[in-house]
Parts: structure tokens; sequence; C-alpha cells
């Protein structure tokens, strides 16, 4: 059996000119970098199956086929994911839970970050 599930991510620092169109403050940057920060949002959606939470579909196509990896840290109170930076390299991303509806413990049965 499997689910669904979605995943969010903003841009970890705001638009420089919000009302300024994204595609013409991308094409304004002179560097890759200062693109890829701009870009640096996600939404992507996938499939847990048995204990692996693989992205189907992503607004960075880099994501699609690679595994979330939700892992429970600090008590419980905290959820490690496998992400990635603006090059999509690997990197864990830390989140605090706030609010959660049934086990937590179920959010990362059988994953742990590697």
């Amino acid at each position: 059996m499997s689910s669904w599930f979605g995943y969010a991510r903003d841009r970890p620092v705001p638009l420089p000119t919000p009302l300024v169109p994204l595609i013409e403050q991308v094409g304004g940057c002179s560097r890759r970098a200062e693109a890829a920060a701009l870009l640096d949002c996600e939404v992507s959606i996938g499939r847990v199956h048995a204990d692996r939470w693989e992205i189907v579909r992503s607004t960075l196509p880099h994501r699609v086929g690679t595994q979330l990896r939700p892992e429970l840290r600090r008590g419980g109170d905290w959820l490690r994911i496998r992400d990635t930076d603006p090059q999509g390299r690997a990197r864990p991303r830390d989140w605090q839970l706030a609010r959660v509806e049934g086990p937590a413990r179920l959010l990362a049965a059988g994953s742990t970050w590697r």
C-alpha cells in the first residue's frame, strides 16, 4: 500500500523586488548562482512505498526520483529531510514541528538520514 505526500518550501530570503515579475528578475541576473537563489523554492508531490518517500513531481526537476527521507530528531520535536541546495547538491534540512496530526512517528517510519 502507498500514500501520497506533499512538500513545499519557500525561498530562504524574500524576492528583492516583489512587484517585478520573477522571469524579469531571473533574466537580469549576471551570475547563474544569483538566478538559482531566486528560484530556490519547491513544491513537490510524492508517494510513500513502504519506507521510501519518493518525489514523483516537483517544481525542481532534479528532485524527481529522489527521496525525502524524513527522520524525527531531538525527541520528536524536529523533522530532518533530505533536501538540496540551489546547485542540486544533497543537504539536510531541519524543521521544527509546530503541529502534527496523528502519530509523529509515522512521518519517519524506518527512514534515516544518510
